[in-house]
């Protein structure tokens, strides 16, 4: 089983993408949710970019567009998680997956 159905399974997720260096590098999103994964990656990157220049320490990102919520998690220097929710409801056991199975995560990104 993968980890992105796991994280299906649980209800922690929707749908999860990986992003290096800023470019989509894995990701669940189907194509009905182009717009979705677009507006995640540009608004998370903007806010990880911008918490870098202010202050270090800051490896968590969450925000609702419309209906949907959106977290995001910075794994390393130029790798992001981005996971799109139902709620935030689950959000604490999300991020307590997401530390427990960091390395699972880097793992899916291409050599």
């Amino acid at each position: 089983m993968t980890i992105w159905r796991e994280m299906q399974e649980q209800e922690l997720i929707l749908q999860g993408c990986l992003l290096s260096s800023g470019a989509v590098k894995v990701s669940t999103f189907p194509t009905d949710y182009k717009k979705n994964l677009a507006v995640a990656k540009q608004a998370l990157l903007y806010i990880f970019k911008s918490a870098a220049q202010n202050d270090d320490g800051y490896d968590e990102a969450h925000m609702e567009v419309g209906d949907h919520h959106y977290s995001g998690y910075q794994l390393d220097e130029d790798t992001i998680l981005i996971c799109f929710c139902d709620s935030d409801a689950r959000q604490h056991y999300l991020r307590e997956y997401i530390d427990e199975n960091k390395q699972r995560f880097l793992d899916l990104l291409p050599s």
